[in-house]
């Protein structure tokens, strides 16, 4: 009995550090995302900033990382308007769990502050930054 629960504890280490060392592979890059309800999502992640381009507006969150799997998103400048921007900016917004992480990208769990409400996705890797579209200057 000894011996299997020490076997035990060793395969659940050994999964747990692999985990971990999956989850630290994504720590920078570029991403993309979408997510039901909300609009296809760009995302440029450099350790502890995020950039968060959608429907041609984009969001600057800091990052925190309260492990490799674990982090917390704070809004720091907002230029999409809406929810987001109403006495946000400073606050931990969103608690993003990684819960899977593949070749093409990982899973993720958001949850927002105490509200109860959480949303599940896929955040695949890309290859290169996304371009925001260019603003059109015909008629000026």
């Amino acid at each position: 009995m000894r011996r299997c629960l020490i076997i035990l504890f060793v395969c659940v280490h050994i999964n747990y550090a692999q985990a971990q060392q999956e989850c630290a592979a994504i720590i920078n890059g570029y991403f993309s995302t979408k997510a039901k309800p909300f609009p296809r999502s760009y995302i440029e992640r450099n350790d502890s900033i995020q950039i968060e381009y959608f429907l041609e507006k984009r969001n600057v969150y800091t990052v925190h990382w309260i492990n490799p799997c674990v982090y917390t998103l704070k809004l720091k400048e907002c230029h999409s308007g809406g929810v987001d921007c109403n006495g946000e900016i400073g606050k931990a917004m969103k608690t993003v769990t990684i819960t899977k992480v593949t070749r093409r990208g990982y899973y993720y769990t958001v949850s927002m502050g105490d509200n109860p409400f959480r949303f599940d996705g896929f955040m695949r890797k890309e290859r290169k930054p996304h371009e925001p579209p260019q603003q059109s200057t015909q008629g000026k």
